[in-house]
């Protein structure tokens, strides 16, 4: 008799005799548990023969995708309407919750790309032969424009609008065009900065609570003239209304190695500033947060001022923090690419890490978030659990040595 038949038919047998005998539920019952408990440490031997790596789940898609499409469907469906404003108030709603796609890209980033993403490429483009080619793009900016004044008062609206404002300036800048269009070039640049200057001087990004008027003002303090003096204060209330958003940290961080912009002495310190920021929902991991975006940089000068056993730890602490696997996922995945391009002690370093991430906090396998094949990555997974079984029999012989002594 097939198995589920078979307990069926006992369950059914114990049913019928719970009205006659009280004993006979009791042992008929017993004996359901008795099968069930054997099939079930049957079916853990088997298991235990597959190999961990095996074991995961695998999510072979971006798990980005359904996030961001729920974004670009909110986006195109809004500008369909024409129904700015709504658009508007919604992006201000993810701002204040600071939603984000499983792998931590946040709704409103998304949405303001997206917005936009046709001024973006109709400015790739355009032939810099004569100033003409720009008319295009300052008519899409002219429109970003007239959508911010028909809502004054929105926040998300104004932000996107000094961005188109500061994009087309960026395209004005002098070295992009002809040796006799620069003056013209210049002049253009300066009047579009001005415009996004305008639209943001009647907006605090802090007391607003939007990440985007912050970033806006970011960027328009990389165009000014006294930029320098700027850039400090426009990073660090960017970063107080997000702090645990890496993108912000990738935008920052390399502009304190330029001459005149930032110095050693500033990477170290915004370090030491980004673990306090966010000790208390990241641990250390806010030191991750801060040097990631120098981990590639290829000069040892740079290389150098990474603490190599701190970042292995903060790294651990964001993967222990985190809500979700593709986070987890891509962690690891950094990790192994910092043991395969290191050597010496340093590699060992970031395997020690990756083997207690890997052992700890994975529990599904994203191959799109390590930029890696399956194949690839069960092969990394099955060297740690490999090193990890010759740990225990080490372990093992070693009490067994002491208890013979």
């Amino acid at each position: 008799m097939p198995l589920q038949e078979t307990l069926a038919f006992l369950q059914a047998v114990a049913d019928n005799a719970a009205a006659a005998s009280g004993w006979a539920v009791a042992t008929i019952s017993s004996l359901v548990c008795m099968i069930a408990l054997r099939i079930s440490r049957k079916n853990e031997v088997i298991v235990d023969k597959v190999p961990r790596e095996l074991r995961f789940a695998v999510n072979s898609g971006d798990p980005d995708a359904e996030a961001r499409a729920e974004v670009l469907t909110t986006v195109a469906r809004a500008i369909a309407r024409d129904n700015w404003s709504a658009l508007g108030e919604e992006i201000g709603k993810w701002e204040e919750d600071l939603r984000m796609t499983p792998s931590g890209k946040r709704f409103h980033e998304i949405a303001a790309e997206a917005c936009l993403a046709p001024l973006e490429e109709t400015l790739d483009r355009m032939e810099r032969s004569e100033l003409s080619a720009l008319d295009p793009a300052r008519l899409l900016v002219r429109g970003f424009e007239q959508r911010h004044r028909a809502d004054p008062g929105n926040p998300a609206l104004a932000a996107i609008a000094a961005r188109a404002s500061l994009i087309l300036a960026e395209n004005c800048h002098a070295d992009f065009w002809p040796d006799h269009l620069r003056s013209a070039a210049w002049r253009r640049h300066a009047f579009h900065t001005l415009q996004a200057e305008t639209i943001l001087g009647r907006f605090d990004a802090v007391s607003y609570m939007s990440p985007l008027l912050a970033e806006a003002a970011w960027r328009l303090a990389l165009g000014m003239p006294d930029g320098d003096r700027r850039i400090d204060a426009a990073f660090q209330d960017w970063i107080d209304l997000d702090p645990s958003n890496p993108a912000i940290y990738e935008a920052h961080m390399p502009l304190l190695l330029l001459e005149g912009v930032g110095s050693p002495e500033a990477v170290l310190e915004e370090a030491e500033r980004a673990e306090a920021r966010t000790a208390d929902t990241l641990g250390r991991g806010g030191y991750a947060l801060a040097m990631l975006p120098l981990l590639d940089d290829s000069e040892q000068v740079v290389r150098s001022l990474i603490d190599d056993e701190r970042m292995a730890q903060a790294m651990e602490d964001l993967a222990s923090h985190s809500a979700t696997q593709a986070e987890v996922n891509w962690i690891a995945g950094r990790l192994l690419r910092e043991v395969e391009d290191s050597r010496g002690m340093r590699a060992d370093v970031y395997r020690r890490a990756f083997e207690r991430v890997a052992r700890q906090h994975l529990a599904e396998i994203f191959p799109h978030v390590w930029g890696r094949e399956l194949a690839e990555v069960r092969a990394a997974l099955a060297e740690v659990y490999a090193e990890a079984a010759k740990a225990r029999v080490r372990s093992v012989r070693s009490l067994a040595t002491a208890r013979a002594t």
